[in-house]
C-alpha cells in the first residue's frame, strides 16, 4: 500500500507539471484552448508528453508573426470579455457545497479556497476519530452542527464577498482549472482517507439484523486487525474485493464448526480444558470424547437469531440447517451473520483470510431513520 501511495502521488506530481508547462508555454498565444484541455483531463499522458513538444513550436517565431495582429485581438477580447463577464452567486454556492472551496476559486479568493479544501476534509475526519472515543448521540449532534455550521458560514462568506464587489476573474479561476482543482481535491482524499485509520461504513442488508440494521453507519478503526471469536468485523469480500461486508466472527484458525438443524457447534482450537472454564455446562455437550460448544454466542449475544419461517420443507438450501465439521485453515476466519437465515457468508463461500480483515465493529456512528440507535454499543 506504501509503494502505491508514493507511486500515486509521484503520478499526480507528475501531471499537475505537466499541466501547467502546457497551460504556459503553449497557450499563451493559441486558440485552440478547449481541445488541448479535454486532451489533458482524459489523457493524461499528453500532458506529460505535450510540453516538450510544445516548447518547440514557439521557436517557430515566423509562425506567431504572421498572425500577430489577429492573435492580439482575440487576446483583447478575452481580456475584455472576462472581465465584463459577472460571476453568479448561486453558482458560487452550489460549487462551495458541491465540494468546500471550489466555490472559492471560482469567485477568485484562492487563499480561502485552499484553506477551506485542505483542512475541512482534515476536520470530518477528526471528527470521526472523536466519535470513536466518545461513542454516544451527543457527540454526533456535536459533529453533524459543526458542519452545517462551516456551511452556512460559507455561503454567508460568498455573498459577503459579492456585496463588497470582491468576486473577480483571475487567471487561476478558468473552468479548466477549477476542472484541475476538483481533481486534486479528489485525490488529496483518497490520500486522506488511505493514511487515516478511521472509515466510515453504511449496512445495505439484513444479514446483521437484529444487532446491525439495515440503514446503520458505523466507524471502524482500520489498525484493530486482530478479531476474537464473537467480535463483528468488516472485511473485503473474497469473491468480490471491492466490496466489504460486515459478519460475526465465528470461528478462527484451528477452530472446527459444524452446524446440525440450525445449531452451531465449535470446537476451539485450544482443547476441553478451555472450553469447562470459559462456556456455561448447559452449552457443552460430548461427542466423540471431544466437547463441543453448541450455540455459543446466544449466549451474550441477543440479536443472533433463526427465522422460523425458514424450514426443510420450503427451503432447498441445506446449508442453513446442516454442514459437516470444518476445519478453518490458520490465519482465516469462519464469519456468519446474525441473521442467520437471510446472510450470505462463510457457509456458501468460505473462510476471510486475515489480509481482509478491515477492523472491527463497535458502536453505531448514526442512522437517519432511528436517531436513537445513534452512538449505541453492539454486541
Amino acid at each position: 500500500m506504501t509503494t502505491f501511495l508514493v507511486i500515486y502521488s509521484l503520478g499526480i506530481v507528475i501531471w499537475v507539471y505537466s499541466f501547467f508547462s502546457v497551460l504556459t508555454n503553449n497557450f499563451k498565444e493559441s486558440n485552440d484552448k478547449v481541445i488541448w484541455i479535454l486532451l489533458l483531463i482524459f489523457l493524461p499522458i499528453t500532458a506529460i508528453l505535450y510540453p516538450f513538444i510544445g516548447k518547440k513550436q514557439l521557436k517557430n517565431k515566423d509562425h506567431y508573426s504572421k498572425n500577430s495582429e489577429k492573435i492580439s485581438e482575440i487576446i483583447s477580447k478575452e481580456i475584455n470579455d472576462t472581465k465584463n463577464k459577472e460571476k453568479s452567486k448561486i453558482l458560487a454556492i452550489f460549487l462551495n457545497i458541491f465540494s468546500l472551496g471550489v466555490g472559492y476559486l471560482y469567485i477568485g479568493n484562492i487563499r480561502k479556497a485552499l484553506l477551506f479544501s485542505i483542512l475541512f476534509p482534515l476536520f470530518v475526519f477528526a471528527q470521526f476519530y472523536l466519535a470513536t472515543i466518545y461513542s454516544n448521540i451527543y457527540t454526533v449532534i456535536f459533529n453533524y452542527s459543526l458542519i452545517v455550521l462551516i456551511y452556512i458560514y460559507s455561503i454567508y462568506d460568498v455573498l459577503n464577498i459579492f456585496t463588497k464587489k470582491e468576486a473577480k476573474s483571475i487567471k487561476y479561476n478558468k473552468w479548466y482549472f477549477m476542472i484541475l482543482f476538483y481533481i486534486l481535491y479528489i485525490s488529496y482524499i483518497i490520500l486522506i482517507k488511505a493514511y487515516i485509520p478511521i472509515q466510515l461504513f453504511n449496512q445495505v442488508s439484513t444479514s446483521m439484523n437484529s444487532t446491525i440494521l439495515k440503514g446503520d453507519r458505523f466507524l471502524v478503526k482500520k489498525n484493530d486487525l486482530i478479531p476474537n471469536r464473537g467480535d463483528i468485523i468488516v472485511f473485503k469480500y473474497p469473491k468480490n474485493q471491492i466490496t466489504s461486508f460486515v459478519k460475526r466472527c465465528i470461528a478462527k484458525g484451528g477452530d472446527i464448526v459444524a452446524l446440525s438443524n440450525k445449531n452451531l457447534y465449535l470446537k476451539p482450537k485450544e482443547g476441553d480444558k478451555f472450553v469447562l472454564k470459559n462456556y456455561p455446562k448447559t452449552n457443552i455437550i460430548k461427542f466423540k470424547n471431544q466437547l463441543w460448544v453448541i450455540n455459543p454466542y446466544k449466549i451474550n449475544h441477543k440479536g443472533i437469531h433463526n427465522d422460523k419461517l425458514v424450514t426443510r420443507e420450503n427451503t432447498p438450501i441445506q446449508v442453513l440447517f446442516d454442514m459437516n465439521p470444518v476445519l478453518v485453515p490458520d490465519n482465516t476466519y469462519f464469519v456468519m451473520g446474525d441473521n442467520r437465515d437471510h446472510s450470505n457468508d462463510s457457509r456458501f463461500w468460505g473462510v476471510v483470510p486475515q489480509k481482509f480483515i478491515i477492523g472491527k465493529v463497535k458502536s453505531i456512528y448514526i442512522n437517519f431513520n432511528d436517531l436513537s440507535r445513534s452512538g449505541l454499543d453492539i454486541k
